[in-house]
């Protein structure tokens, strides 16, 4: 089988049907579908086995386990996969027809250790928002990971086609404690791993908002500020992973950084949770840092305007942040 398509499905029995049928509807067939739902308490579980369209020629694997979380789901999809590429989707994002098959074809041709393409994300009043490079091209793994720590469809392991045998050799998984994060540190960490890195600028893939996601709630103020700490922790992972690397790698990933920590600050306020020590260091981080996020050329201006913003006045900021 050419390609494993993993989809960790939690509660997902509102949209997971349609992922399914954008599978069924893809150009290129070599492939399977592994299918891990992670105890959800809805019907889920019963949806994936009960869908009756073929996925593919190695058909699908439903498979049922006790709630890990994300990380967990993608590492049982690695475990019973068979093939030799890896493809991750989120249970309520959709993909294109031609998804697998461009994705596919760039990597065997190119010969690259990972392929990435763009994609639209959706946002929260529904307007589809392209994100994409300006042009399809190769990086070398400098250059890659001074890019993927500065755009955000760069991070996650959806809409990248991996290969197998990377994974495998060095015995590559999701951390399964952090609830934040994971995602990002498995594809730094495979990055970190790779030589040759292909981009397709084509919106394959639609990122779709999901307002019960982990990262927007505001609501469970326990687990919004764990979320939190498990991605700083993530985060100092990844700066062990390219410490040694080139000073525009390391400015890169302090770009990245800042921009975790005003997130963080945002979520705190929002939560109305009181953590100083946590604040402050998020404010003091970004005032020493704030000079190499204005001379980062990949950075647009609105992101260095909102940056400024941030170190002149956290609360004006959070204040604008709420009201836009």
């Amino acid at each position: 089988m050419k390609i494993s398509v993993i989809i960790p499905v939690y509660n997902s029995e509102s949209t997971i049907e349609r992922l399914l049928d954008c599978l069924h509807e893809q150009k290129f067939k070599e492939f399977e579908t592994l299918l891990i739902d992670d105890g959800s308490t809805d019907s889920s579980f019963r949806v994936c086995n009960e869908y009756s369209k073929s996925l593919g020629l190695g058909g699908k694997k439903v498979i049922k386990k006790v709630n890990g979380g994300p990380g967990s789901a993608r590492n049982c999809g690695l475990d019973h996969s068979g093939g030799d590429y890896i493809c991750f989707i989120d249970a309520d994002d959709i993909i294109f027809p031609s998804y697998l098959d461009e994705l596919f074809s760039e990597i065997v041709d190119s010969n690259a250790d990972l392929v990435i393409s763009g994609l639209v994300r959706e946002s929260k009043n529904g307007k589809l928002i392209r994100q994409s490079d300006s042009k399809t091209q190769t990086y070398n793994k400098q250059n890659a990971l001074e890019r993927f720590f500065i755009y955000n469809h760069w991070m996650g392991p959806v809409n990248k086609i991996f290969r197998r045998d990377i994974i495998e050799r060095n015995n590559l998984r999701f951390n399964e404690i952090y609830k934040k994060g994971e995602d990002c540190l498995f594809s730094c960490n495979y990055l970190v791993l790779s030589e040759k890195i292909r981009y397709l600028d084509k919106c394959l893939y639609c990122y779709k908002y999901n307002e019960n996601s982990i990262t927007r709630s505001v609501n469970a103020k326990g687990k919004l500020l764990q979320s939190d700490m498990d991605n700083l922790k993530a985060h100092e992972e990844m700066l062990n992973l390219i410490k040694s690397m080139t000073q525009g790698i390391i400015d890169s990933y302090k770009c990245r950084y800042m921009n975790t920590y005003m997130r963080i600050f945002v979520n705190l306020k929002a939560a109305g949770t009181k953590n100083k020590a946590l604040e402050e260091k998020s404010i003091r981080y970004i005032k020493d840092n704030v000079m190499t996020y204005l001379r980062n050329p990949l950075i647009d201006l609105k992101m260095k305007l909102a940056m400024v913003l941030f170190a002149f006045s956290p609360r004006v900021f959070a204040r604008i942040y709420f009201t836009a």
